[in-house]
């Protein structure tokens, strides 16, 4: 047992005795394990489980509620109204040369009128918490510090033991493991998290093990197997329910290889990432073994002969889908001053685009899924 309590003050930004965050380890296992009947059954089991909790804090870029309001006085942005395109004159749009052919009028007062905003981008940005770092800046200011990383996994373990008859004996063993890890790495918190979220590993294994003494000379062992090794990657929280027309989007695009309506990854230029942060809606794979190994060891004079075989069938699958569900990225071209030119990095704004409903940029992933088999076959003497 491990607790943040019995843990020992520590230095950290200059400050003795700081936060030592929330810390808790617990590790136990017990075992059992005797005949069930005397002299021909016996059976022996163990478990052993892990439990952490580790402090994962987390800062996240999140918008004012100025900003989500659609006003942009405070924050030097420039925001331009995309739908004033028009072909730029020297000296009449800008005071010298334009920078491109076509250009756009500002907003006036550099805020975006209530009739414009989309309500798909305004239900979006509902999912960023307010900044809890003061002052007028639009980075850095949101601190998840109570953000924690969660581990759990078990492992029971079970053995019978059969005795047949004088010559034979028969024995079982079942060993399985299950865990699941947590990690918010965006620092989001609620439905819109990224990261390592809820993700799981299992591996399981059965083994049955027979051995005859044919004659005092020849012994035959046979073993038959069975294992599996599955995880499964989460880069969302893709099982909490939340869907894309919870957002107000109703005919969005997935790749069929995605069983479920997970809204779009959305990215946003100066802002953190919502519903995903890592390259794959979620990544799944799988291994299978089925083996059987008989054996003969035979004895004569002073030599050993053993010989038998090794086979084997294996499959695998592989579920890495890719953004399944799309991606949209909200990069200032929807608000920035010349459409076919970006500026500075106040020359538009990727919340404004989210405001006005203009991506500039996206995509569907539909990527190879699969699940391939093998046979293996070993033949041995020695």
């Amino acid at each position: 047992m491990r607790n943040q309590i019995l843990d020992a003050n520590y230095w950290q930004n200059n400050l003795v005795g700081a936060d030592r965050g929330k810390h808790i380890t617990h590790q136990f296992n017990g075992v059992i394990g005797g005949p069930i009947r005397k002299e021909r059954d016996f059976l022996f089991f163990s478990f052993e489980g892990f439990r952490e909790v580790v402090p994962f804090p987390v800062v996240a870029n999140t918008p004012p509620p100025d900003l989500i309001a659609g006003d942009f006085t405070k924050y030097g942005f420039r925001i331009f109204d995309p739908l004033t395109g028009h072909n730029c004159v020297n000296t009449v749009d800008v005071p010298v040369a334009c920078a491109s052919p076509i250009i756009r009028n500002p907003f006036p007062g550099n805020v975006i009128p209530a009739n414009r905003v989309s309500p798909v981008g305004k239900k979006i940005l509902t999912f960023f918490p307010q900044p809890n770092i003061g002052g007028n800046i639009i980075s850095q200011n949101f601190v998840n510090s109570g953000s924690v990383g969660r581990y759990r996994y078990d492992q029971p373990m079970f053995r019978i033991d059969r005795v047949l008859d004088q010559n034979s004996r028969l024995n079982g063993v079942f060993t399985y493991q299950h865990g699941h890890e947590y990690r918010n790495q965006t620092g989001i918190p609620g439905l819109a998290a990224s990261g390592n979220i809820n993700s799981q590993r299992t591996n399981l294994n059965a083994i049955i093990s027979y051995t005859r003494v044919i004659t005092p000379a020849l012994v035959f062992d046979a073993r038959l197997s069975y294992g599996r090794f599955t995880s499964y990657f989460p880069d969302a929280d893709v099982d909490s329910g939340i869907t894309a027309a919870d957002l107000g989007m109703t005919s969005v695009l997935r790749a069929p290889t995605s069983t479920t309506n997970f809204p779009p990854r959305i990215i946003i230029d100066q802002a953190s990432n919502l519903f995903g942060n890592g390259g794959n809606l979620y990544t799944w794979t799988t291994s299978n073994q089925w083996n059987l190994a008989p054996t003969f060891s035979l004895v004569r004079g002073s030599k050993t002969i053993k010989f038998g075989a090794d086979l084997v069938y294996a499959g695998q699958g592989t579920g890495s889908i890719g953004q399944a569900n799309g991606q949209l990225q909200f990069t200032r071209y929807g608000s920035q001053q010349y459409p076919l030119r970006a500026g500075n990095n106040r020359d538009g704004s990727g919340i404004a685009d989210v405001l006005l409903g203009i991506p500039g940029a996206g995509f569907v992933d539909w990527n190879d899924t699969y699940y391939r088999s093998w046979p293996y076959f070993g033949f041995f003497a020695q």
